[in-house]
């Protein structure tokens, strides 16, 4: 059923945008991506496995049952309420609230696999701690076509967050498990990233994120428009880095496995054409917006549907 409902939520957001034309997209993308997949799956099995900074998409939940105020009519299509906040059924964060909710109605070890002592604890803290990620969000965000919405899906940071906090106090193992539900990643990369550096580097590594959580909801709060600009271009920033660190890999995968080059050359030259959009299109879209105050999803202003044109047709023309 969850996986039911979370099909309704995608469905809202493709009604957003021009149907026909994303689904093709996305077609063309599954095509491209289908090798990709099969040369990281071959790849992993000849090096006995590795992390693939491949862009991360997770379920992310929040608070239990045993959290404070909290009213939620059974059925899932009755509005849920929690602290004050009212979270009707068509909030873009009503389904993350109540699945939440319902896996954590009787939370047990065995139930989710853990095996490390205390990691069962840490997951309910983080799962708490994205509950009131999410209500603070529902109380200023109800439609889907907030631009704002864009910003609030990825939820790294505040399990970066969470993991920064709890070193020092908490097993490794156990938290390098109780993440694992939130975010894909392997023993060695948990341990080079956050458990194997110096302290200073590691409270640095906090504040950036204390600073980008605070501009986040800054935008939410405020309708900071200038903000979200900043963060946006900051979002396309950090995708550039992750499509160059892919290419790095595909680059020494060539060497290692010279009969696979013309593949892998596709994909490199398939990767070098999103940056490539990112650097021609998105970004300087952006920074349009910013300049002549055009607010995404409002199709009041034709400026809205002639900027998703060029982006269409740029696409299409890549």
């Amino acid at each position: 059923m969850d996986f039911i409902k979370q099909i309704g939520i995608e469905f809202k957001n493709i009604l957003r945008v021009k149907f026909l034309l994303i689904f093709g997209i996305l077609i063309f993308a599954l095509s491209i991506l289908a090798p990709i997949l099969g040369v990281i799956g071959q790849n992993s099995e000849d090096k006995g496995g590795g992390y693939y900074p491949l862009p991360a998409i997770g379920r992310v939940y929040a608070r239990s049952y045993l959290a404070k105020d909290i009213y939620y009519p059974g059925g899932g299509q009755e509005p849920i309420i929690i602290d004050g906040v009212t979270i009707e059924p068509d909030n873009p964060y009503y389904w993350n609230v109540q699945n939440l909710q319902e896996q954590l109605k009787n939370p047990d070890s065995s139930m989710y696999g853990f095996e490390q002592p205390g990691a069962l604890d840490l997951w309910i803290s983080i799962s708490e701690a994205q509950l009131d990620y999410f209500v603070r969000l529902a109380k200023h965000i109800t439609d889907y076509q907030d631009y704002r919405v864009d910003l609030t899906w990825d939820t790294r940071p505040l399990i970066e967050k969470f993991i920064y906090e709890n070193i020092g106090t908490a097993d490794p193992e156990a938290l390098r498990e109780a993440i694992g539900w939130f975010m894909g990643i392997d023993d060695q990369t948990f341990k080079e990233k956050y458990i194997d550096i110096p302290a200073e580097e590691r409270l640095a590594a906090l504040d950036a994120i204390d600073q980008r959580l605070g501009t986040l909801f800054d935008v939410v709060e405020n309708n900071n428009f200038p903000r979200y600009i900043e963060l946006r271009i900051q979002q396309e920033n950090e995708q550039i880095k992750s499509l160059e660190e892919q290419i790095e890999i595909f680059e020494k995968d060539i060497i290692e496995h010279p009969e696979q080059e013309e593949s892998l050359n596709e994909q490199i030259n398939y990767l070098r054409k999103e940056i490539n959009m990112i650097l021609d299109n998105n970004i300087p879209i952006l920074e349009y917006r910013l300049a002549h105050n055009i607010v995404p999803y409002d199709y009041g202003q034709w400026q809205n549907r002639a900027l998703d044109d060029i982006t269409d047709s740029r696409r299409q023309l890549q």
